[in-house]
């Protein structure tokens, strides 16, 4: 099918049509519908079983995500009692999914199974609904940075690797850095310790965290600096205690990062 134009996922600023947080009875259902809008639904609470039109049925239960795409025909059911938390949206102010008008790049996937995320988007969908529903200043400004937070959020997992093996490995690199922040590490190291080639360590951490192992490393250097300044350290003392072997360029990285000087931390 061709679309007028593909939106990558960064570039999206949602627009909220409508939120809700509800409770639905067993039996409850919408049938054969067609919505105008996309629609995202989390089942806080019971089960829920879904199908476009042609396709096989499928049941999710509660802590999962369900993404629904606007024109298609499909069924929602109500298999056992639900709280459900759900808005409806675009993805852009102009333009219509239901018309074919754009897509986003990535595509969402329909199913998410949320785990031990599924508090994080919990709060945030229950602050969105009552958000969508109080009449304070800048309510649809708000409406929509929540979208927007939640969507990517959402994406960030849609995208993650289906690999467990991978999503540990990622993990361990992880762990690993953070508890040799102050000893001279960089992709070399890694590579060493995990049993890859440096250039499939840079592989691993743009695919999965969208950045180079040097912007990680200095980025929680930076995080680690942060915290070294507010407890009363010196921006001498945080460079040293944070794995940077020079003040001046600890205050050039540390300013790319955290977008302000060392020095302002403590002010």
């Amino acid at each position: 099918m061709d679309y007028n134009h593909n939106i990558d996922i960064e570039k999206i600023e949602p627009v909220v049509r409508y939120a809700n947080y509800h409770h639905s009875k067993k039996g409850v259902g919408w049938l054969n519908r067609i919505i105008s809008d996309p629609q995202l639904l989390l089942c806080i609470d019971g089960q829920l079983e879904f199908f476009y039109q042609g396709g096989e049925k499928q049941k999710f239960n509660s802590h999962s995500l369900l993404f629904i795409e606007a024109g298609r025909q499909h069924s929602l059911e109500v298999v056992n009692d639900c709280i459900l938390s759900t808005f409806h949206f675009e993805f852009v102010p102009q333009g219509a999914w239901a018309a074919n008008e754009y897509r986003v790049n990535p595509m969402p996937e329909t199913f998410l199974a949320l785990g031990e995320e599924f508090n994080k988007f919990k709060e945030f969908f229950e602050l969105l609904a009552s958000t969508f529903n109080d009449y304070k200043k800048f309510r649809k400004e708000r409406v929509n940075a929540l979208c927007r937070y939640i969507l990517l959020e959402a994406f960030h997992y849609w995208n993650k690797p289906t690999s467990v093996h991978s999503n540990q490995r990622m993990e361990d690199m992880i762990v690993y850095i953070r508890s040799h922040l102050t000893e001279d590490i960089d992709r070399n190291k890694i590579a060493e310790k995990f049993y890859l080639t440096p250039e499939h360590i840079n592989l691993l951490f743009k695919k999965e965290l969208n950045c180079t192992p040097t912007d990680f490393i200095n980025r929680e250097r930076c995080l680690m600096a942060s915290r070294l300044l507010n407890e009363g350290g010196t921006v001498k003392e945080a460079s040293f205690k944070s794995g940077f072997h020079d003040p001046a360029y600890f205050c050039r990285v540390f300013k790319k990062y955290m977008k302000i000087k060392p020095i302002q931390m403590k002010r």
